[in-house]
């Protein structure tokens, strides 16, 4: 064809935003009591759907069934279909959020973990190592549970939480519509 004028384009992969204001930390305390949640428990988070096979819970609960003998009251924490308002009540009640599934592309629960100050342990999918970062207290592990049971016990054990905010906060809302009017603006076709 002649006279078609083509541009060359960059590519932008942009994750999606999350909700600093909904996702904030809060007393961990004040979370278990208003979910009725012992508090002299440990508990693992997961807030998928247990059936959704690419989710590993399976591989959640042998890692939780590892390290119950060296964390006294361990047990998982299930999210599975909770409006978007209660998340981060469970999150905050949560001593730990662990991601094992086998295909993710750019996960919320950890990005709204981290907003929380939740620690994450997770497994090298989607972008889920760039969304932890250098954050102590969040860990990256094989897909094994063993290596995951190992980093529960040490998380639990060690207590408190962490300072993803922190590193999550170029990720608000705000932040990502700002990428995306930047990017618009600079991929106009001359």
């Amino acid at each position: 064809m002649t006279g078609v004028q083509t541009c060359a384009l960059p590519i932008y992969v942009i994750p999606n935003g999350v909700d600093l204001n909904l996702f904030r930390p809060m007393e961990q305390a004040l979370a278990r009591q208003t979910l009725g949640l012992d508090p002299s428990k440990k508990f693992v988070l997961f807030p998928y759907n247990p059936n959704e096979v690419r989710k590993r819970f399976d591989l959640i609960q042998a890692a939780v069934s590892i390290a119950r003998p060296q964390v006294d009251g361990l047990e998982i924490l299930t999210g599975r279909g909770l409006p978007q308002e209660q998340l981060p009540l469970y999150m905050n009640a949560a001593d730990v959020l662990v991601m094992a599934s086998m295909s993710e592309g750019s996960p919320n629960a950890v990005k709204e973990a981290m907003a929380t100050n939740l620690p994450v342990i997770t497994v090298d999918v989607g972008d889920a190592t760039d969304l932890i970062g250098p954050t102590a207290g969040c860990h990256l592990v094989r897909r094994e549970a063993a290596a995951m049971a190992e980093k529960i016990v040490e998380v639990c054990r060690h207590g408190g939480r962490t300072n993803g905010r922190e590193w999550i906060c170029k990720l608000s809302m705000e932040a990502v519509a700002q990428q995306i009017v930047h990017i618009y603006a600079a991929t106009v076709c001359r």
